[in-house]
């Protein structure tokens, strides 16, 4: 067995930078999915309350994310009532080297 990263992204071989833009929006992903089943929404009733359609929020939902921004998960989330913040931290030494 091997220790990963953390990263999963990171794991499979993507350069560094592409490796947390990944796991960011997958993240975000993650975090609609939990807001939408929280509220007991079907996609159809979410994707209404978040002006897309079912289809694209399905695509992101069974992480099939490509086709949307960061920006584009945050401002779902908005609108389902959560705050999105970032954190900043310096990377690790094996990584700045």
């Amino acid at each position: 067995m091997t220790e990963g990263s953390g990263n999963v992204f990171l794991d499979l071989g993507f350069p560094p930078v592409e490796a947390a833009l990944l796991l960011a929006k997958a993240d975000l992903a993650l975090a609609l999915k939990r807001e939408i089943d929280s509220r007991g929404l079907t996609q159809r009733a979410a994707a209404r309350l978040l002006g897309t359609d079912q289809p694209t929020l399905s695509k992101v939902l069974s992480g099939r994310n490509a086709s949307v921004t960061m920006d584009l998960l945050t401002k779902w989330l908005h609108a389902l009532g959560q705050d999105v913040t970032v954190a900043v931290q310096p990377a690790r030494k094996s990584r700045a080297a």
